[in-house]
């Protein structure tokens, strides 16, 4: 419990909060978790199943990475999963992507997008969000699937005139909201 006493012109409040929520605060929200990737993730081949990883973690309290693509939760609850994702292709046409999210080894039903990338050389930012409920240890993996072998989510590196930041992969941010 956190207790402030704040007296002005004659007036005295008092308020009495909680304390801080989350792992630290022992509340029942404030796990989180943010990830990103600093490899380019090339098709598996035409129609395949492929799975987003993740081999940074910026912070984490309550959700890991195993195994490179497993978003792990710790504890139960309902969390926010956010990626965004540097989607390329080297062909000329217009390529289609299907990204979806699967639980458990198994794809959520209705979870599944598919974004189009346009012309030779084409990049495309794909970025979007799920709420998901979980249980301890439950994971979730973000998987993707191309017809064009030539797709892929790049990092992208040494970036000058101006110099700048690399660009990840993928980022991922993962928070407890319930």
């Amino acid at each position: 419990m956190t207790t402030v006493t704040v007296t002005e012109s004659n007036n005295t409040v008092t308020v009495t909060s909680p304390g801080p929520q989350g792992p630290v605060g022992g509340g029942v929200t404030g796990y989180h978790g943010s990830f990103y990737s600093t490899a380019i993730q090339n098709s598996t081949g035409a129609d395949q199943v492929n799975t987003m990883s993740y081999n940074n973690t910026d912070t984490a309290a309550g959700v890991s990475i195993v195994d490179n693509t497993k978003i792990t939760i710790a504890s139960a609850g309902v969390y926010n999963i956010q990626f965004s994702a540097q989607f390329a292709k080297d062909d000329s046409g217009d390529d289609f992507v299907d990204i979806w999210l699967s639980k458990n080894n198994d794809n959520i039903a209705w979870s599944n997008s598919r974004v189009q990338l346009t012309g030779n050389s084409a990049q495309h930012i794909v970025a979007w969000n799920w709420f998901v409920t979980a249980a301890a240890a439950d994971y979730f993996e973000i998987r993707w699937s191309s017809a064009d072998t030539t797709m892929s989510i790049d990092a992208i590196t040494g970036l000058t005139n101006p110099t700048r930041p690399d660009i990840p992969s993928v980022i991922l941010t993962v928070s407890q909201v319930q």
